[in-house]
């Protein structure tokens, strides 16, 4: 396991049992307990790794475990540590509830640029009619670096961890700035259409659509051919290759797909799916020349 020598290592000792002030000639009562070491603080872009046995054994709730880190390389890993923050802020504490959560370091981390609250590409299209804004399918987590005792740590890390049971295997840096993103972090489903039965899962698994962006639009001033040609350049710019149907094996889908002229501001919501009935294996973000996969 890879573990950075810099830093301080702290000792916790405990103690079971019934304590009394040493005097001469008094024994301490109580059992002592092996000392543990815990690590320095990781560096973005290290992983966590599980400390149980990644193939037999999935962990409940890795917030109660000592933190084991390591490089992401070679590893079946947890998730991937986004941002570090040491020393620890006031009130940050660990945990999986989503108001303590940490998304913004997540999409900075994979370079997507806030603005006015919501992320999107570093390099916009200029005079795109449309505001597209872009997300990761996983879960974060501030872990503290005692995860049971957060205000003795010294150092909390975020962490991404990829939706269900999935181990991660890719790092997610700069994803959006040229990178590949990994299959379990990708949004995909198992339907053509849009609607609020879908079911998300993660790109590694058999799929027939896989989300681009979310957009916002005035239709009033916007035509449907725009809409569409805007959600097209958006493909052709996160997948990294000038024809994003990939001679035609592809096909782009913006919904809605028909024009409702109003005053009020539409979502929108532009994904790829095959062009005919196969379906999808991976994700085709930042796919550029590679080949499309399907499944079978």
């Amino acid at each position: 396991m890879n573990r950075r020598p810099a830093g301080v290592v702290l000792v916790v000792l405990a103690i079971v049992g019934a304590v009394a002030v040493a005097g001469p000639g008094r024994r301490l009562g109580g059992t002592p307990v092996a000392a543990v070491a815990l690590a320095a603080a990781p560096a973005p872009g290290d992983c966590l790794i599980d400390p149980l046995d990644p193939l037999t054994e999935f962990p409940t709730d890795v917030t109660r475990q000592i933190p084991q880190f390591g490089s992401c390389p070679g590893h079946q890993a947890l998730g991937e540590v986004v941002a570090v923050r040491t020393p620890l802020p006031a009130g940050l504490a660990g945990g999986w509830d989503e108001k303590t959560g940490c998304r913004t370091e997540l999409l900075t981390h994979a370079g997507l640029v806030e603005r006015n609250g919501t992320f999107g590409l570093a390099e916009p299209v200029p005079g795109d009619p449309v505001d597209w804004q872009y997300s990761i399918a996983g879960r974060t987590v501030w872990i503290t670096q005692i995860p049971w005792a957060p205000r003795s740590s010294s150092w909390a890390v975020c962490v991404v961890m990829p939706l269900g049971r999935s181990l991660s295997t890719q790092p997610i840096a700069g994803v959006f700035r040229g990178g590949r993103l990994p299959d379990v972090y990708g949004t995909c489903w198992m339907s053509r259409d849009v609607d609020a039965a879908l079911r998300v899962i993660n790109c590694l698994l058999p799929h027939v659509a896989e989300l681009i962006a979310i957009g916002r639009v005035d239709p009033a001033v916007v035509t449907e051919d725009e809409v569409r040609a805007s959600c097209a350049g958006q493909a052709r710019l996160v997948m990294g290759r000038p024809d994003p149907t990939a001679g035609g094996l592809l096909a782009i889908r913006v919904v809605p797909d028909t024009p409702v002229l109003s005053a009020r501001t539409r979502n929108l919501t532009c994904y790829l799916t095959a062009a005919d009935d196969r379906e999808l294996m991976g994700s085709l973000i930042g796919l550029g020349s590679k080949p499309v996969r399907f499944a079978g």
